[in-house]
This record gives structure tokens, sequence and C-alpha cells, in this order.
């Protein structure tokens, strides 16, 4: 008798090795399918990246927009109407902004990237008489950037008319999605929950309606804050004859409500840049008190009143989530971040039973 074992048995189904050889199979088999299936879905994924950030942001939009048109259905307005009443006030509006501030902010935009050469070479100038330290020139900035980006620039630009043609196609994608889900949420749904046993139904739709709640309201104070913060610091460096400060203020406001944690730093690092390279170190200081005052002023006025019923993020867990998401799907990815951690936050509260710390165990109390 050979001590050797032989594996041939184990894909037979002769003899003692029936059982084993009938289980192997199918394991092996299940195993490729899972490989397979993997690789296809990865690959569809990278292939219809485009059109599934379109829906995922026509869903936000879409879910956002619903309670608004619920309230028009409220009131006696069919909800395909109010739905399209809704899109039709936000892009009038947007549309407004840009006849009353578009030329201005585009202006301001155009001359701040025109003025960046010479506020580089004022902020050297300082940082050397200051702190005796030499930043490298702009010459060598610029000649590492061509090396690095002249090529991808020259290969974009080729494409740039098909980018264009499918940004269009995209948003009224977009639009005719956030119609159907802002005026169809009920019927949507229905479409889910028909897939799950009736004794589970009523759960899968509360949990939905759930979802869509928290995460509207939640995208609609961030919203709130982003405009507020906008319109305050813009106004504020207007005061102080900052130039640029319409430009300056949108990425105070937008960044600082769309990426937490370290976003009011980021949005507020540009203007203090901005103007100690043009207007000193004293206004400098002044701007960067407002920030901090105004960012505290936010925290504990604004923040508790615009979001006391939406849901509350843990700030490293979207942290990860925006570090997360913009190194998979780049800046539209880090944008989603919020709303979809709170989509899966609201999730996780609804099916993870929480329970109440031991005192023993409570390390909070020990620390404090």
């Amino acid at each position: 008798m050979s001590g050797k074992l032989n594996l041939s048995k184990l894909f037979t189904e002769d003899g003692d090795n029936k059982e084993i050889g009938r289980w192997t199979n199918v394991i092996l088999m299940r195993i490729t399918l899972f490989i397979f299936g993997g690789i296809f879905i990865w690959y569809a994924i990278n292939q219809l990246s485009s059109i599934i950030s379109v829906v995922i942001i026509a869903y936000f939009f879409g879910v956002t927009l619903e309670p608004l048109v619920n309230f028009l259905a409220s009131k006696g307005v069919k909800k395909s109407v109010g739905a399209a009443l809704c899109i039709f006030a936000i892009l009038a509006a947007i549309i407004l902004i840009m006849v009353l501030f578009g030329g201005l902010l585009i202006s301001q935009l155009t001359a701040l990237l025109n003025d960046i050469p010479d506020s580089y070479v004022s902020l050297q100038k300082f940082v050397h008489e200051e702190f005796k330290f030499e930043l490298p020139t702009g010459s060598e900035i610029t000649e590492q950037l061509f090396i690095k980006y002249a090529n991808e620039i020259g290969s974009q630009a080729v494409g740039a008319g098909i980018s264009l043609f499918a940004t269009l196609i995209n948003t009224i994608t977009a639009i005719m999605l956030i119609y159907y889900l802002s005026s169809q949420g009920d019927r949507f749904r229905n479409l889910v929950v028909r897939h799950f046993p009736t004794q589970k139904q009523l759960k899968i739709r509360e949990t939905m309606s759930i979802v869509s709640s928290k995460v509207a309201a939640f995208l609609d104070s961030r919203l709130i804050l982003a405009i507020i913060s906008t319109v305050v610091t813009s106004i504020f460096l207007k005061i102080m004859d900052i130039p640029f400060y319409l430009p300056l203020g949108l990425f105070v406001g937008v960044i600082s409500q769309f990426i937490p944690t370290i976003g009011a730093y980021i949005g507020s690092a540009l203007p203090v840049l901005v103007c100690l390279s043009l207007k000193g170190l004293v206004v400098t200081v002044i701007v960067l008190v407002f920030l901090v005052i105004y960012q505290q002023i936010e925290n504990f006025i604004f923040l508790p009143k615009v979001s006391a019923e939406t849901l509350q993020l843990n700030p490293a867990v979207t942290f990860l989530a925006v570090l997360s998401f913009g190194y998979l799907f780049g800046p539209l990815g880090a944008f989603l971040a919020l709303p979809v951690t709170a989509t899966l936050s609201t999730l996780l509260k609804i099916y993870l039973k929480i329970y109440e710390i031991a005192p023993e165990t409570d390390l909070g109390k020990v620390d404090g």
C-alpha cells in the first residue's frame, strides 16, 4: 500500500471518496464562480463608473427634494407637477445667480488665477524675510508641473469635446432620475419592497423612509450652512477690501461643510494665504481671527439650530470616508462620501442593537 495521497480520488465519485468528491466539486465550482463573478463586477463598476455616479447623485438629490414634493402634494399639487416645479425653481435660481454674480465670480476667479505668480513671489519674499527660509522659485514649480502634466493635458484636450457632450448627457439623465425619484418615491420603494417576504416588507419600507428623511435633512442642513458661510465670509472679505472675495467666500463655504473635520482649516487656508501675499500680516491676522470666531459661532449657534433633527456623524468615520471615496472615485467620490456615510450610519442604527455601557466599563468616566 502506497503512503502517498492520491488527489485524483478527491474529484471522483468512486469508492469511499464518493461524498468527498461530490462536495469538493461543489466547493471548487462555487469558488470559481465567486472569483470570476467578482472580477466581472469590478470590471463593470469601472466601466460604468460615470453612470453609477449619476445614479447616486440623482438618488440623493431626489431624496432631498421628496419632502418638498410631499409638502406640495399635501396642499393639493400633484406629485409629478410638484417635482417639476421644484426642479424648474432650482434651475431658475441657479441661472439667476449666474446672471447676477456669474460674471463677477468668473472675472474674480480669472484674476485670482492670473495673480497666483505675483502672490507667490510676495509670499516667498515674506517667508524669506520673516523666517529666513527659501521656498522654491516659481519657475522651478512651473517646470515640475509642466513635466508632470504636459502629456496628460495634451491627451485630455483631444477628448474635451467628447467629455463636454458626455457631461450634457449625464446632466439630462440626472435631471430625469431626480424627477422620477422625487415624484415617484413611494412607487420606487414598492418596487424594492416587493422583492422581500410579506412579513418583512413593512420593516423594509420603514427603513427606506427613515433613511430618505435622515439623508435629506442632513444634506439640507449642510447646504444651508454652506450658503450662510459663503455669504458671511464674502461680505467680511469685501468689507476688508480683500480682492477675489466672492470665489474665496464660496471656497470657504463649500469646503468647510462638505469635507469633515479638517474642511474648516482647508477652507480658511486659501483666503489667509491670499491676504498674507496681498495685504500684509495685520490684515491676515484679522481675517484669521474672523474665520476662527465664525467657526465657533457656527458650531455652537448655527449648527445646533439647523441640524437639531438631522443625523450626527462621527468626525473620524466621515474623514476616513472622504479619503477612501476620494481615492477610489476622485473629487466626486469625496463629495458623495457624506451622504453615503449618512445612509450607512442610519442603516446601522436601525438594524444594530445598542446596549447601555456598564458603569465598571465606562472609560469615559475614568478619563473624565
